[in-house]
């Protein structure tokens, strides 16, 4: 079994995106670039074998992580992988190193995300526009 990290924290703020972008891009010493993460628009960047996407989402800023290199893929395939969830470890310190408070995601955020998945998803089916409240300038 291998171990790999992953991790999921958010702000709520009226800052943009692109404010949060930069405060965390400097806090962690990575450079995001303007991209996709999954099929939401996002500042994305590669951390510590993890592909992380930054975007507005409701009334909050996501920070979110998954894996996508191919050598952990193919790992998984040969005996398995064991996630390490360091999310409050990255709440802890963003809260620490930027001007906006972190958190991991409750329930209740959790239950949202879901609903708001299936807005985007039924919107986006509609006309391929993504839904208004989901603004990574917030």
């Amino acid at each position: 079994m291998k171990k790999v990290l992953e991790f999921s924290v958010r702000t709520t703020t009226s800052a943009s995106a692109e404010e949060v972008c930069e405060a965390v891009s400097a806090a962690l010493n990575v450079r995001f670039a303007e991209g996709k993460y999954e099929i939401i628009d996002a500042y994305v960047a590669d951390f510590l074998g993890m592909r992380v996407g930054l975007f507005g989402w409701g009334a909050d800023i996501l920070l979110d992580s998954r894996l996508e290199d191919r050598r952990f893929l193919t790992a998984a395939n040969q005996g398995g992988l064991v996630p390490v969830d360091i999310a409050e470890a990255i709440a802890d310190m963003l809260t620490v190193m930027t001007p906006y408070s972190w958190r991991v995601p409750s329930d209740a955020d959790l239950a949202a995300d879901e609903e708001y998945s299936e807005e985007y998803d039924r919107l986006s089916a509609e006309d391929n526009a993504p839904p208004s409240w989901l603004d990574d300038e917030n």
